[in-house]
């Protein structure tokens, strides 16, 4: 059960986040240009792949892990969980402004990097006494 809840919050950021990129990639979302004032960015294309291709990226690549059950999915899920929280919290500190969306992904970064924690310790705890 916990495993679905890890595997459907990394596919919900993986798709929101590679979505998300590409949008401000093409300009199919145009954040205010006053935001990247206090960045080395002149468009949000670079940040958008950013977006897509590593939070995206690596939330697929884990989701990807969990779904096949590879024995690395855990730590590639926390990984995600790590990235996700330090673009939300770049992304706070950069642009200043704040949204329910940035709390809603920060939440969701630090439910999977918890819960994935826990899962995996049961699996090691589970696997150390089988032995």
């Amino acid at each position: 059960m916990r495993k679905d809840i890890i595997l459907t919050m990394l596919s919900f950021n993986a798709v929101t986040a590679i979505g998300g990129g590409i949008m401000l990639m093409t300009g199919g979302i145009e954040p205010p240009s006053v935001w990247l004032q206090n960045t080395v960015f002149a468009s949000y294309f670079i940040p958008g792949l950013i977006l897509a291709g590593v939070v995206g990226g690596s939330a697929l690549l884990a989701a990807i892990a969990y779904a096949v059950n590879r024995h690395y999915a855990g730590v590639m899920a926390i990984l995600s969980g790590f990235i996700l929280c330090a673009w939300v919290i770049n992304e706070i500190a950069v642009i200043q402004t704040y949204s329910w969306l940035q709390l809603l992904y920060l939440t969701l970064g630090g439910l999977i990097i918890g819960l994935t924690y826990t899962e995996s310790k049961q699996v090691l705890i589970y696997r150390h006494h089988r032995t």
